[in-house]
């Protein structure tokens, strides 16, 4: 989203009430234990260089605009940290210039963090633009719901980095029993920022090519309507013309006959009396009389002919034409005025198709709902404690889910509405996100000896009660477990956790008339999706070589991803690091689909300050 007059306002007020409270606490004595102010300025810079070396120039199903047409990119990126400390407060403030902030446009991204604290007695209230991560997972979560994931360099960041921060109000209550709770407030919601470009989701790109068919479509009908309209009118107005035209003939060739048959009756009625000059022109008034009758006759059938043809065009327009004023019985009087308003209609209707079939395109954003109202508001608590040596934790969270739900059935009545001007409101869109509680439960502590163990339960419950709203999410199952430990080799660590999650009321899925358009429907029909996350990490010559590999499986699907890394540490803070990824995808039913072939090799240099 672009940084726009709400969310500065919001982070104003945020710093202001974080000022004020650090004020009023000053004033009611907690300054006693004063300290010098301490002011600590750091940062990193750096450089990745990307190539995709799975791609072939014959590969036209991508789209590389985000990449300038190019299969190696190139990522610079800053970050610049300040922090104050004070006895009783202290203040952070990241800012980050990368891709994503600068390049992209979503210049809110620049101000990456900033976080103002007050310490009084067992309460520390906290206030600013901030990531608060939830759940005792290792960098996995199903219990950390306030911040969206950026997804436009997919996964490839760290867990944190991909987090987007968010404006939130945080208090937080300890006690000397290591009891902890903690309230959260944010005025709104940030959605999870989708892959652009080859990291486009497969059902993302599915809808975004639907969308723009059913547009282009859509312009070309107003584009044929208004080659109707137009062609209607000419059609009309040409036979009535034509009426016209036929009328006039027909009436002074029916006046020419009326006064040839009056002077044929004169005259033969004159010369049957013994009129002798009657007589003598009686031959001519005949011939005159035949002459006029043969063009009455010709004039007549015109006129019958016109008069049916303009009927006809009329009566077969007329449902079309009713709208626009025609009246049936007053056509004379109706007709032009329907006609042109008919014209004027079907213009109109093609100008607003082209614009907002433009529009559409160029700000796909624009058939997401507004997320920065109150109602998206989001709100939870978290109480932490230990028993023994165990930390367990239990939390409610209350706002909505960060990934969008698509209800199939207002789609196009949607983008009818949009294409011709019409306004539209929440209820008409086809995007939303689903309303969502989550109760929560974590645990970790050392078990089984060496193992450091760890664990996460949660339990999703939106509006879909009954299972059967194919537009919302079913309730479900929730988990992260998972286990790290030292090996005594070398420095070796290994890292493995499951998440999984399974959906509820499958059987309302299935068995429903909205199967193929539910939501939560699955064409492999599999309900539940656990994947399997190891991180094998090492370090040498006294730690300034680091080896990761990271490994996913998609256990129901089959998927794969392996992301290795080796870092060298070349002098001071100064890093070089070699990485990649490799994806392989089983079937079209894999969660990876679609990006099956941006497997890649990167190199790139970092200087920490």
């Amino acid at each position: 989203m672009k940084l726009s007059k709400k969310i500065l306002l919001s982070l104003v007020a945020v710093g202001l009430t974080s000022a004020v409270f650090a004020d009023d606490f000053d004033d009611y004595g907690y300054d006693e234990e004063t300290a010098e102010p301490t002011v600590t300025i750091g940062g990193k810079v750096e450089v990745a260089g990307r190539a995709y070396v799975e791609h072939k120039a014959e590969d036209r199903d991508i789209d590389w605009n985000d990449l300038g047409g190019r299969k190696i990119a190139v990522f610079p990126s800053g970050k610049l940290n300040a922090a104050f400390s004070n006895s009783f407060s202290d203040m952070e403030l990241k800012l980050k210039f990368d891709k994503t902030s600068i390049y992209d446009g979503y210049y809110w991204d620049i101000l990456d963090e900033f976080t103002a604290r007050a310490y009084v007695g067992d309460f520390q209230f906290e206030a600013g633009k901030m990531r608060v991560v939830w759940g005792k997972g290792d960098k996995l979560h199903v219990l950390d719901n306030f911040n969206a994931n950026d997804y436009t360099d997919y996964i490839i960041p760290d867990y944190i980095d991909r987090r987007i921060s968010e404006p939130m109000f945080r208090l937080v209550y300890s006690t000397p029993s290591n009891l902890k709770i903690e309230g959260i407030y944010t005025p709104f919601m940030t959605a999870d920022r989708l892959g652009t470009g080859i990291w486009t989701p497969k059902a993302s790109a599915t809808l975004k090519s639907a969308i723009s068919a059913y547009a282009t479509g859509k312009v070309a009908s107003t584009r044929m309507d208004r080659a109707t309209a137009t062609n209607v009118a000419y059609t009309i107005t040409a036979l009535s013309n034509d009426l016209k035209t036929a009328g006039a003939a027909y009436q002074t060739a029916a006046l020419a006959y009326s006064k040839a048959v009056a002077d044929y009756q004169t005259t033969a009625i004159a010369a049957e009396q013994g009129d002798t000059e009657a007589s003598e022109n009686l031959s001519a008034k005949k011939n005159a009389f035949d002459i006029n009758q043969v063009a009455y006759n010709a004039t007549k059938a015109s006129y019958d002919a016109a008069n049916a043809a303009f009927t006809a065009a009329v009566n077969a327009n007329a449902e079309t034409l009713t709208p626009y004023g025609l009246d049936v019985t007053d056509v004379a009087g109706t007709l032009s005025g329907a006609v042109a308003k008919y014209v004027t209609a079907a213009e109109t209707a093609e100008a607003y198709a082209l614009t907002n079939a433009s529009a559409l395109s160029s700000d796909p954003d624009s058939i997401y709902p507004d997320l920065y109202q109150l109602k998206y508001g989001q709100f939870g608590f978290r109480s932490t404690f230990t028993l023994g040596a165990v930390d367990l934790g239990v939390s409610y969270y209350n706002g909505h889910n960060k990934q969008p739900s698509v209800d199939k059935r207002k789609i196009y009545t949607y983008l009818d509405k949009v294409l011709a001007n019409e306004s539209v409101d929440d209820g008409d869109r086809f995007i939303s996100y689903d309303r969502l509680q989550v109760f929560g439960f974590e645990a970790a502590g050392i078990l089984f000896g060496r193992l450091n163990s760890r664990m996460e339960f949660a339990y999703n419950m939106t509006d879909d009660w009954g299972g059967d709203d194919p537009a919302i999410h079913n309730h479900s199952l929730n988990w992260v477990a998972g286990f790290d430990i030292d090996l005594p080799i070398h420095n070796f660590n290994f890292n493995v956790q499951t998440q999984g999650k399974y959906i509820l009321g499958t059987s309302d899925i299935e068995d429903s008339i909205y199967k193929r358009i539910d939501i939560d429907f699955d064409d492999s029909g599999y309900y539940t999706n656990n994947k399997l996350v190891v991180d094998i990490t090492d370090t040498y010559n006294h730690e300034k070589i680091k080896l990761d590999v990271k490994g996913i499986w998609g256990i129901e699907r089959g998927d794969v991803i392996v992301m290795p890394s080796l870092s060298f540490t070349v002098k001071d803070d100064f890093e070089l690091d070699l990485s990649g990824m490799f994806i392989w995808c089983n079937s079209e039913y894999s969660e990876f689909d679609g990006w099956e072939n941006n497997s890649f090799a990167q190199i790139g240099c970092k200087y920490q300050f």
